[in-house]
C-alpha cells in the first residue's frame, strides 16, 4: 500500500511542478534594460490603459456631437372607447425632429473636439507621470 502511494506521488510530481510554469517565459538579462522595462509599463500599466480608454471615448464622441438628434415617431389615437383600439375615432400619426440653430450644432463639435484634444494631452501626461515613477 505504502509502495504505491510513493508510486502515485512520484508520477503525479512532474505534472505540478510543470503546471505551475508561465506561459510567457522572457529570459531575465544580468542587468534590466531600460527600454525593456518602459515597454513592459506601457503595455501593462492600469493607468495607461485607463488613460487610452478615456481617449479613444473622446475621440469618438466628436462626429456625433455635430448631429441632430433623433427624430422621434408618435402615434395618438382619440376617443377610444375601453382600450379598444380597433374602434379608436381618430389616429394621428407624427413625426418630429429638433432642429437647433446652426451654430448650435457647430459649437457643439469644437467643444467635443476641445475635449478630445485634452484627453490627448492628459494621456501623455499619464504617460510621463507613469515613466517618472519608473
Amino acid at each position: 500500500m505504502h509502495r504505491y502511494l510513493v508510486i502515485l506521488v512520484a508520477s503525479l510530481l512532474p505534472a505540478v511542478a510543470l503546471g505551475q510554469q508561465d506561459s510567457l517565459v522572457l529570459p531575465e538579462p544580468a542587468v534590466l534594460d531600460l527600454q525593456f522595462l518602459i515597454a513592459e509599463v506601457m503595455m501593462n500599466n492600469q493607468e495607461l490603459q485607463a488613460a487610452v480608454y478615456e481617449m479613444d471615448l473622446q475621440d469618438a464622441r466628436v462626429p456625433q456631437a455635430g448631429t441632430l438628434m433623433d427624430p422621434e415617431l408618435l402615434i395618438t389615437q382619440d376617443e377610444m372607447p375601453a382600450f379598444n383600439f380597433s374602434r379608436a375615432m381618430a389616429t394621428k400619426v407624427a413625426i418630429m425632429q429638433q432642429v437647433p440653430f446652426p451654430t448650435k450644432l457647430i459649437a457643439r463639435r469644437q467643444i467635443a473636439q476641445l475635449q478630445s484634444d485634452h484627453a490627448h494631452h492628459a494621456h501623455l501626461e499619464t504617460v510621463n507621470d507613469v515613466l517618472t515613477r519608473l
